[in-house]
C-alpha cells in the first residue's frame, strides 16, 4: 500500500511535465509592424524551431499593450527589451538569447532629432519644448533611453520638457519634426536610415551625436536589442534544444534574411535596461502585473 501511494504521488507530480512535453508550444512575438509583415518575418523561424525540436509551435502576434499580460504562462517569447526585463522579473521567464539585427547587431540606442533650421543644438535646450515620443513608460528607443540621457545632463524629462506628444509610429514622429510640427523627436537608431529613400532626412540634425559603437549615429548610451525568453516550466532538455537551435542560425540563411537578422547571440546585459526603467520609475519591479 505504501509503495502504491508513492507511485500514485509520483505520477501526479509528473503530470504537468508530461503535459508540457506533449502539447504544442506557444511562441508569442511582439507585433510592431502589422499582422501581415510580422507574420511573414517570423514564420520561417517558427517552422525552423518546429523542425529542430520535433514539436508543433503556434505563432501568436501580440501588440505591445497586451503583450506582457497575455505572455504569462506561455513557452517562448520574442519581444523588446522593456517587456523582456518586466517578464523576467516575474521569475517565470529567463532571457536566453538576444536578437542579432542584420545591421545594428545585438544592440541599439536612442536618437534625438530636431530640424536643421532649429536653434536647438544641445539637449538642455529641449527645456520648455514640445517633443514627440512613442510612450512615456514602456518605449525604450522611443523615450526611456533619451530621458535617461537628459538626466545625465541635469534634466528631468517630466519636469523640464514643456510637452510630450505620444505618437505610436516613429515614422510619424520623424515626419512631424520635418514639417516643424514638433520641436524635437525621440526615435530609435536605424529609423532615420530606413526612411532615407522616402524622406528628406538630411533636413534633420541629431542632438548629442555619437558615432562610435553602432553602425548608425546615436544620442544615447547603447542597450541590448530584442530578447528571446523561455518559460522556466519548459523542461531543461527542450529549453537547451531551443537555445542551441537559435544560436545555430546562420546569417546567410533564409530564416535570417527574412527575419532581417544575422541570427541570435547569448544574452546581452539587460540590467542596463532595467536600471534605466528604475531610474525613470516606468515600472515598479516585482509588483503584480495585473496592475500594469
Amino acid at each position: 500500500m505504501f509503495l502504491k501511494t508513492i507511485a500514485v504521488s509520483a505520477i501526479v507530480l509528473l503530470l504537468p511535465l508530461l503535459f508540457s512535453s506533449a502539447r504544442a508550444i506557444d511562441f508569442f512575438v511582439l507585433n510592431m509592424k502589422g499582422n501581415e509583415e510580422t507574420k511573414k518575418q517570423w514564420s520561417p523561424l517558427t517552422k525552423y524551431l518546429e523542425n529542430q525540436i520535433k514539436k508543433d509551435i503556434y505563432l501568436h502576434l501580440l501588440p505591445n499593450a497586451a503583450f506582457v499580460k497575455r505572455a504569462i504562462g506561455r513557452e517562448i517569447l520574442l519581444t523588446n527589451p522593456v517587456n523582456a526585463v518586466i517578464l523576467e522579473d516575474t521569475g517565470e521567464f529567463e532571457i536566453v538569447a538576444t536578437l542579432n539585427h542584420v545591421k545594428q547587431g545585438s544592440n541599439f540606442a536612442g536618437v534625438i532629432i530636431v530640424h536643421q533650421d532649429s536653434n536647438i543644438n544641445h539637449v538642455k535646450q529641449l527645456a520648455g519644448k514640445q517633443v514627440g515620443v512613442v510612450n512615456k513608460k514602456f518605449a525604450a528607443g522611443g523615450f526611456l533611453f533619451q530621458a535617461n540621457e537628459l538626466l545625465k545632463h541635469g534634466m528631468v524629462a517630466s519636469r523640464d520638457v514643456h510637452d510630450f506628444k505620444e505618437i505610436f509610429n516613429q515614422k510619424a514622429i520623424v515626419l512631424r519634426v520635418l514639417n516643424k510640427q514638433l520641436d524635437a523627436g525621440f526615435i530609435r537608431t536605424g529609423m532615420l536610415e530606413s526612411l532615407q529613400h522616402t524622406k528628406n532626412i538630411d533636413q534633420l540634425k541629431i542632438l548629442n551625436r555619437m558615432n562610435e559603437g553602432l553602425i548608425y549615429p546615436r544620442s544615447t548610451a547603447i542597450y541590448p536589442h530584442w530578447a528571446i525568453l523561455i518559460n522556466r516550466k519548459v523542461p531543461t532538455e527542450l529549453r537547451n534544444k531551443i537555445v542551441k537551435s537559435l544560436l545555430s542560425i546562420k546569417s546567410d540563411s533564409n530564416i535570417a534574411k527574412i527575419g532581417k537578422m544575422k541570427g541570435f547571440v547569448l544574452p546581452e546585459d539587460y540590467n542596463k535596461v532595467k536600471n534605466v526603467m528604475r531610474r525613470m520609475k516606468s515600472y515598479e519591479f516585482t509588483k503584480d502585473l495585473r496592475e500594469r
